[in-house]
């Protein structure tokens, strides 16, 4: 299996230019707090705190921001290529499951990206037991009818982003099939993120790296409360040896 691996300790975080704790070097910058400025691309990646994001999100950018969120991941943004320059200038940030690429090919000027990364083996965990939990998922019913297991999903390879999610979101690789994903796809990703994101965060440390991007981006911290969190509770799987290998 290739993915976006990385250790907890930011001092052994994926090569980015600009590691989670260090200066950002580039970028437009506020004269005043010479924090980052506009625009901003947020980059969800399922089950990596992003729900919460979009609420801070919400509260530093009112309506000038752009959301792309729907059931088919890595979807072109056909919302955003339809404005016209001026429009698309007017949009100060972007978030959401989208297909990176495209707006980095087609946003006029330079954008600022940033992710939030997670431990690929707990972000699969967490998003099963969310569809096992998310009557609204369109793969619940499948799932509870057919009694899918992490492990059953995994070997059928009946979703893609339990494919190398991080790996497919950072290099656009919607058109691979699952079980696809490769070496040069993987080194594609980390091109790409040490590129382009000049900021990331890690969901285990999630406080604090919402503290160095309210630093980088000159954001008003709101207080907030984690949305979109899987019921610990009801979050029963099995998961064994065999699995983990998967």
């Amino acid at each position: 299996m290739f993915f976006l691996s990385f250790q907890t300790s930011f001092a052994e975080a994926p090569q980015a230019k600009s590691a989670i704790f260090q200066p950002v070097q580039s970028g437009r910058k506020n004269k005043r707090s010479n924090a980052l400025v506009y625009p901003v691309l947020f980059l969800h990646i399922p089950k990596t705190a992003g729900s919460t994001m979009h609420n801070i999100i919400n509260e530093n950018y009112r309506l000038r921001f752009l959301k792309v969120h729907t059931n088919n991941l890595y979807r072109d943004p056909g919302v955003f290529t339809a404005l016209n320059l001026k429009e698309r200038q007017n949009i100060k940030a972007i978030k959401g499951h989208l297909n990176l690429s495209a707006y980095l090919d087609n946003y006029p000027g330079q954008i600022t990206c940033f992710t939030f990364l997670r431990d690929p083996v707990k972000r699969c965990i967490s998003d099963f037991n969310f569809i096992r939990q998310n009557k609204a998922h369109f793969f619940h019913k499948r799932l509870k009818e057919e009694n899918y297991t992490l492990k059953k999903l995994l070997k059928e390879g009946s979703l893609k982003q339990f494919d190398n999610c991080h790996v497919r979101m950072l290099a656009s690789a919607a058109q691979l099939k699952f079980g696809e994903v490769n070496e040069e796809t993987y080194q594609l990703a980390l091109k790409i993120f040490d590129t382009h994101f000049e900021l990331f965060g890690i969901c285990e440390r999630f406080d604090e790296s919402l503290i160095h991007l309210k630093r980088s981006l000159g954001w008003n911290l709101p207080l907030y409360v984690r949305t979109n969190v899987t019921n610990k509770k009801q979050s029963v799987l099995e998961f064994d040896d065999e699995t983990n290998e998967l």
